[in-house]
């Protein structure tokens, strides 16, 4: 009994391929990310990478407090610093909401990625919200300086990405 559930687990790990969206988030919260990613034009997987870095335990309604007095809400870990811009560009009332969250992170990866042009740059963008308040790192990564909490931001994600699509 013991020999054919390993064989089971090792069968479904082998063949599981590609298949975090049918676990990671309810159904109703995934077709809202492939619905948004497809009007933005954002790769689902890069979205689900970039939600699993936010927000490892999946919590649709994670809260964090920043030491700069700024709050993170929902999903994607929205930093309240964007909510002005989300109000006014998605009609987002409830960045609590899964819907909302998920709408409003998709826009703003969007945004970064049509000012930016290498995927690594448009991830620290989203992480840092350098386009809000944090010009001086967006300066160091222009620049090219390594190190930054930016690149190890996107390292990260690009790693979670890279275990999704395998």
């Amino acid at each position: 009994m013991k020999k054919i559930f390993l064989l089971s687990l090792v069968f479904v790990l082998l063949f599981y391929k590609n298949n975090y969206s049918d676990a990671i988030i309810p159904q109703q919260h995934m077709e809202y990310l492939e619905y948004y990613c497809e009007h933005y034009n954002i790769e689902k997987e890069m979205a689900l990478a970039i939600l699993l870095v936010e927000n490892p335990s999946l919590d649709p309604n994670a809260i964090h407090y920043n030491n700069d007095g700024t709050i993170d809400h929902g999903y994607f870990q929205i930093n309240s610093i964007a909510l002005d811009e989300i109000i006014k560009y998605c009609k987002c009332s409830d960045i609590m909401d899964p819907k909302q969250n998920i709408q409003s992170a998709i826009y703003l990866l969007n945004k970064a990625k049509a000012q930016l042009i290498k995927w690594d740059i448009p991830i620290t963008h989203f992480n840092l919200a350098v386009m809000y308040h944090r010009p001086a790192d967006m300066k160091k990564i222009w620049n090219g300086k390594t190190g930054t909490s930016g690149e190890i931001y996107a390292h990260k994600v690009f790693f979670k990405y890279q275990e999704i699509i395998r």
